[in-house]
């Protein structure tokens, strides 16, 4: 998919999850947008054919410390900023949750720091000549957490619990391609119109569902020949299918084959995971801090560090305090902190630009919103230049329409509603608003009222929900803003729709597919934006592989929204990360993230200590 980028993660690779973790925001997998990747990589070359993804355009910081000679042991504490959640490939939803899923989970396939597929738990691929198969030939050496081997039965089983008739997470539709899939859905929802009329019983239901699912499997979208072969069958081409799908992580057959669909999220094993990454869970809880050791099973080169110790520490303010005194390694730090930190002799800011922006969505829904120019008004009457001078301090820059300008489809010429109250306060005069006694506007009687939601902290998001207030309240709006915990905030106010505005982010991956947060009735489009256009665009630009062709796609669905503002779109944020000096190794910060080479870090020996033995 900010302060701590806590996003929501629609489908995000491995690798794509531990990119970063700014503040609250919402994350795609690595296609489509959850932020989303550390660990080891095996190999630095890849057998492969078939497109590629692309290289990002903008590059960060490197840390200050010369690297020594790479030593193991120690260590390094983390911070992170919301109550993890699923500690799943397939269920994970938010950003603080997949920094965990990546240690602890490897994809078929990884991804450098230039975005070109390199090998993961697939040592080569490769596709047909019509690019509707694609074969992925797995290692051969590659273990669960607890000794079981991993074959090509954990991906092909991970493909059938996300097409589960009661799956309740939000990757379906990286599979809707995979043949007999749009069929077999299709019959799902027509079973469900027949559980909603009564004309059939939940009993019928569950059996007749149970039967569609598996006659689908059963038409063999997804062969195994063989323990490390795997091949899917597509109906069409699917461009983002190595990203969204190789890219993904799978999960064991034999802890989940008996708590399929609805009774997944109630498996001990969300919580204490057993994986394929360079790190093992080791112990801890969802709430507090969890802690994941070195594998020393691990099919590629061992990490260095013994141990990784993630803290939850909700305030981006307690985090920053936790590693000024030494007490952890690592937080990210606000903008209006980076100043201090630069002048901590023990401390690394590494800055990087991000494909993550910052937005105020609209439940297009409520009538309020569904005039496209009370949208327009409120553009013209948000400071959103201002935002970028004091909430981030220059770290970042305006956006105007989804995408990142870090990434290659971003398009710089979309309709841009400058900020312009004169204009804002016409456009409302001309719409029929018009002051009561109190100074409110009103039409028909009823007021121009409505709240922003927003996740609970100080840092840049609530700030630009207050100004969003107070600039609102010049042009005659009363608005009220109301904070809630990130988990409430996600799942019981944005994907329950239960909102009238909300201030959160994307964390995008390196892909531009945004099927899942603009196509009409998808899960991430908690707006309910619907456009026909756009629907069409968003499928054509997951059936052209050319680059400049998709390109070209993407830049017409931003040109739209820009237009049509469905969100308020304000600013995309440059990561700031802070990072003791005890830490060494190729530490680089870029749009891939701080930790993607995590498993190439160590602490020195007489560092091992504990944070506090650095000096300064």
């Amino acid at each position: 998919m900010a302060e701590p980028v806590q996003g929501l993660v629609p489908e995000m690779t491995r690798r794509e999850l531990l990119v970063r973790t700014l503040p609250k925001v919402l994350t795609l997998p690595m296609g489509a947008a959850l932020l989303a990747a550390c660990g080891q990589i095996a190999s630095k070359a890849a057998n492969t054919s078939g497109p590629a993804t692309a290289a990002a355009t903008t590059t960060g910081t490197t840390a200050a410390t010369a690297a020594g000679t790479p030593v193991g042991g120690g260590n390094a504490i983390w911070s992170t900023y919301g109550t993890l959640s699923f500690i799943n490939p397939i269920l994970v939803s938010d950003t603080s949750t997949g920094l965990l899923v990546g240690f602890l989970f490897d994809p078929l396939v990884n991804f450098d720091t230039k975005y070109n597929p390199i090998p993961g738990l697939a040592s080569s691929w490769e596709t047909s000549s019509d690019n509707k198969s694609w074969t992925f030939h797995l290692r051969k050496d590659v273990t669960w957490h607890d000794g079981q081997p991993f074959t090509s039965k954990d991906v092909a089983f991970t493909v059938q619990a996300i097409l589960h008739p009661t799956y309740t997470g939000q990757r379906v539709s990286n599979y809707t391609q995979l043949v007999g899939v749009q069929s077999y859905l299709a019959d799902l929802k027509k079973l469900q119109a027949g559980l909603k009329a009564k004309t059939l019983s939940a009993a019928e239901f569950n059996t007749q569902t149970l039967a569609a699912w598996q006659s689908w499997i059963k038409q063999g979208a997804v062969e195994t020949p063989d323990p490390y072969t795997v091949t899917f069958h597509l109906i069409s081409v699917f461009a983002p299918f190595l990203t969204n799908v190789g890219g993904s992580s799978p999960i064991p057959e034999h802890i989940f084959k008996d708590t399929l669909g609805a009774a997944m999220p109630k498996s001990k094993y969300n919580t204490q995971p057993i994986g394929t990454g360079p790190f093992k869970y080791l112990s801890g809880n969802t709430t507090d801090h969890m802690t994941v050791g070195r594998y020393d099973g691990y099919y590629g080169t061992k990490a260095w560090l013994s141990e990784i110790i993630t803290r939850i520490i909700p305030q981006v303010t307690s985090a920053e305090a936790a590693l000024q005194s030494k007490q952890i390694d690592y937080s990210q730090i606000q903008p209006p902190d980076a100043a201090r930190f630069k002048g901590l002799s023990y401390i690394d800011v590494l800055t990087s630009p991000t494909f993550a922006y910052e937005y105020m969505g609209y439940n297009l829904q409520h009538p309020l919103f569904q005039d496209q120019n009370l949208r327009i008004a409120i553009c013209h009457a948000v400071p959103k230049d201002q935002m970028v001078k004091t909430l981030l301090q220059g770290y970042g820059e305006v956006v105007w329409s989804h995408g990142s300008p870090a990434r290659w489809d971003y398009n710089p010429n979309v309709v841009k509603y400058q900020y312009d109250v004169p204009q804002a306060k016409s456009m409302l005069a001309a719409d029929g608003w018009k002051p009561n006694s109190s100074g409110i506007l009103e039409k028909g009687g009823q007021p121009l009222k409505f709240t922003i939601a927003v996740s609970q902290g100080n840092g840049p998001p609530q700030k630009a929900a207050v100004i969003i207030q107070e600039s609102l309240k010049q042009v005659g709006m009363d608005v009220a803003v109301q904070q809630f915990d990130w988990a409430t905030f996600v799942n019981k106010v944005l994907l329950a729709k239960n909102f009238d505005a909300a201030v959160v982010g994307w964390s995008l991956g390196p892909d531009p597919d945004s099927y899942t947060i603009w196509h009409s009735g998808q899960a991430f489009n908690f707006v309910s934006y619907s456009n026909p256009e756009v629907d069409k665009l968003e499928e054509e630009g997951r059936t052209t592989l050319q680059q400049a062709a998709r390109a070209k796609i993407y830049q017409q669905i931003q040109a739209i929204l820009a237009e049509q503002q469905p969100y308020l779109f304000l600013y995309s944020q440059d990561a700031i990360d802070g990072l003791n000096k005890r830490l060494e190794g190729p530490i680089t910060d870029s749009p891939r993230g701080l930790t993607w080479n995590i498993d190439q870090w160590f602490i020195p020996k007489p560092m091992q200590g504990g944070p506090g033995l650095v000096a300064g």
